[in-house]
């Protein structure tokens, strides 16, 4: 692989942003392509891939480069070289910190000490790159006709039809691609109403409820709509009235072209906002608290959000998820069921809200933890609760 000058220094830059000052590394990348524009096609592909390799392992490269003299960015390129030594050995080495070998920020590894289950385990688990999986909409296409679609085109894959994690099982309706490719771009273009890019954890955050009984569904953070549209696709023959919320009013917007696919859905959109939402008092069979986290159990996908997390950050969102709670606990009904979910490992996130919900009138029915040590997709927490 080589990298002009140009792009070495693009490079530092970008690391700079991502790493000192928390910045998102695709759009600090996004940036610097944006700006480069005679960059060809494998130019572009290696600055992406250098940079998600080296971010994903930067304090380990560091060491490294601080060991050899080489600096960080000439750690990554040596190790890519015929006969050079792989980098990955050193992660063997336990003469070397744990958070270094397997690059975690000494302020973030303490708060994954203090706060995640199985905390070693789980950012061993979290250090590779995490795999790319796809929700059938099955309304519109089934499993094995995708599948097909995929067979003649030649793109390598394996369907995913149950999910077993520890004495529990869950049928899916996924595909697991077996590598990141833009060969097939257009394909998937052309077929995008067929399926939805969803994490495993998340996939089954949506099957961990019973949705077949309700009448009226509401979502606190819907964001984008993915969620929405995997209830949309399980509760095709009931079709409930759904309505889903946000504080952006983008995100929602979004949201409404993303579930177009579906004909005559019930779905209705509000910005989360107290006067909104007064009319929708007691009226949800089920309120779905997709809350907004830390995304601790995301590294896989999110390299650089482990330079985002903080003890700051987490008090912020644990605050922000009482917010959201207290927006949205009347309009759930007497009996009703609430979904609560983070994409978090921690316990201030996950456990600790729990109990504080049970203590304003809820009953715990049923909670999982998914840890990434123990099955292919990302950290994720789910907890089902009754009002009382």
């Amino acid at each position: 692989m080589r990298l002009f000058p140009n792009q070495i220094k693009a490079l530092e830059e970008v690391i700079d942003l991502v790493i000192v000052k928390g910045g998102v590394l695709d759009g600090e990348l996004k940036k610097k392509v944006d700006f480069n524009k005679k960059w060809g096609s494998k130019d572009r592909r290696n600055f992406y891939q250098v940079a998600y390799d080296m971010v994903r392992n930067y304090e380990l490269l560091e060491y490294i480069g601080k060991k050899d003299d080489k600096g960080v960015i000439g750690a990554y390129l040596a190790s890519l070289t015929e006969h050079a030594t792989d980098y990955e050995v050193y992660k063997n080495d336990e003469a070397i910190p744990f958070q270094t070998r397997f690059s975690l920020p000494d302020s973030a590894w303490k708060i994954y000490e203090r706060e995640a289950p199985n905390a070693q385990a789980n950012i061993r688990a979290m250090q590779q790159q995490g795999a790319i999986f796809l929700r059938i909409n099955t309304a519109l296409i089934s499993l094995e006709a995708f599948s097909e679609k995929l067979n003649t085109h030649e793109i390598a894959h394996t369907l995913v039809t149950k999910i077993n994690y520890k004495d529990r099982s869950y049928n899916l309706n996924c595909i697991q691609l077996h590598q990141r490719t833009q060969q097939h771009r257009s394909f998937f273009e052309e077929n995008q109403s067929y399926y939805e890019i969803q994490d495993l954890g998340s996939q089954i955050i949506t099957e961990f409820m019973d949705f077949s009984n309700a009448t009226t569904i509401i979502e606190s953070c819907a964001g984008h709509g993915g969620k929405t549209s995997h209830i949309l696709d399980k509760t095709r023959e009931t079709n409930p009235l759904i309505i889903s919320c946000d504080k952006d009013k983008k995100k929602l917007e979004t949201l409404l072209v993303r579930i177009a696919k579906w004909k005559n859905h019930k779905v209705v959109t509000e910005q989360a906002k107290d006067k909104l939402l007064e009319k929708y008092e007691n009226m949800a069979d089920i309120v779905c608290m997709d809350m907004p986290c830390t995304g601790s159990g995301t590294i896989k996908r999110q390299a650089d959000i482990k330079y985002r997390i903080s003890e700051k950050i987490l008090e912020e969102r644990v605050a922000s998820q009482r917010e959201v709670f207290h927006l949205f606990d009347t309009t759930l009904k007497s009996g009703g069921q609430l979904l609560y979910s983070t994409c978090s490992l921690f316990k201030s996130e996950n456990n600790g809200q729990i109990e504080y919900i049970v203590s304003q009138g809820y009953s715990l029915e049923d909670e999982l933890m998914l840890e990434p040590s123990m099955y292919p997709g990302d950290g994720f927490y789910m907890a089902r609760l009754i009002r009382d």
